[in-house]
């Protein structure tokens, strides 16, 4: 498998930059917008009830919008309504800059970390320790030029070098040491090339995260951009949406929850190979810029859940690759037997001068 490079767009101080810039963009966008579609509102109403009423539009103070109120009619009266104040008004848009969309620097902010490249001192500890146990795994694969690992080719000339001891010792010799060392050398090197593409696939799932949250970026300001302002949102709608804020965007689950948004589990496969998938497709337009916050900060979530179930299932790797090489080793060093990781203590290692005067490790002559 390949090594991942991060790409220049969300390496390092670019990424950084681009993603504080494009959030910031992102909030001045959607509170341009909101006000404006509150604006838009308030004409189309007035405008909707003049064309219902033209025998009153003429009169003085009878002009619907959302300008006025009305109050329950007292006993035996009609309906009156009441202008809100201009300062009152102001007051409300003043609401949507300085409060409705706080939420959204510091959601996207969370994404500066983790930063892929910081797991690039390991994996290059990992490729290290892969050439103490005798050079590349992938050496003695087809084209490489060599048909097998150098340190196993030293080995192999081991055996060579022990045709003089023919007898008990170079058997024993051979085939508790020399043997076992080629095959435990073969699958340290084995483990630690895992480890490394483990830590590769770890860094590819950050790069994924990295290039997901600045498409999502993209598309959201593209999406707030393109709302039609000719296409008035209805009453009822807004009715809604103008109580959305971030304490009930961000809350909606019971319980702790992260405060970004709401928590959707998705499931999630790790990416076969090390190219990173492509950034996802978030479906961000709507009608309103409310609504279009509201769906951002779902698909801010979803990142987040996809994340983390990677995050797990690497963790898992590890863990099993852990479990297993500390099982086996434990095993065989007990026992001072063979193992994939082991090799067993040779006889000549605690043998005394008179395993060799009576020929039990002497060599034949």
């Amino acid at each position: 498998m390949g090594q991942v490079e991060t790409p220049a767009e969300v390496a390092g101080a670019a990424y950084t930059g681009t993603l504080m810039s494009q959030a910031h963009k992102l909030k001045a966008e959607l509170i341009r917008q909101t006000i404006e579609d509150l604006e838009s509102w308030r004409n189309a109403l007035e405008k909707e009830w003049t064309a219902a009423h033209p025998d009153l539009a003429g009169k003085p103070g009878v002009i619907v919008h959302d300008g006025f109120y009305q109050e329950p009619s007292q006993v035996g009266g009609a309906p009156t309504l009441t202008r809100i104040p201009e300062a009152e008004m102001e007051g409300y848009r003043n609401q949507i800059r300085n409060e409705y969309y706080e939420w959204v620097v510091p959601a996207f902010e969370q994404f500066r970390e983790p930063d892929p490249d910081a797991l690039n001192p390991m994996i290059d500890n990992m490729r290290q320790i892969e050439s103490w146990f005798g050079g590349s795994q992938d050496e003695a694969r087809p084209g490489s030029g060599s048909t097998q690992r150098s340190a196993i080719a030293r080995i192999d000339s081991v055996r060579g070098d022990m045709e003089e001891w023919k007898g008990t010792f170079q058997i024993n010799f051979l085939d508790n040491f020399v043997n076992p060392l080629q095959t435990v050398s073969h699958n340290m090197s084995g483990v630690a090339k895992g480890t490394h593409d483990g830590l590769e696939l770890a860094k590819s799932v950050y790069v994924r995260q990295r290039l997901e949250v600045l498409k999502l970026l993209d598309t959201s300001i593209k999406a707030v951009q393109a709302l039609n302002n000719a296409r008035d949102p209805e009453a009822h709608t807004w009715a809604t949406l103008i109580g959305i804020s971030v304490g009930t965007i961000l809350t909606a689950a019971s319980g702790p929850v992260m405060w970004i948004g709401i928590a959707l589990i998705v499931t999630s496969t790790i990416s076969q190979g090390f190219t990173p998938d492509p950034a996802a497709q978030f479906e961000v337009s709507a009608p309103t810029a409310q609504e279009v916050a509201l769906k951002v900060s779902q698909a801010l979530g979803r990142i987040s859940s996809k994340t983390a179930g990677d995050e797990h299932k690497v963790q898992t790797m590890f863990h099993q690759m852990w479990g297993e090489l500390s099982t086996s080793r434990s095993a065989s060093m007990s026992s001072n037997t063979e193992g994939p990781y082991v090799v067993p203590r040779p006889d000549i290692s605690t043998a005394k001068a008179g395993d060799f005067n009576d020929n039990t490790l002497a060599p034949d002559r």
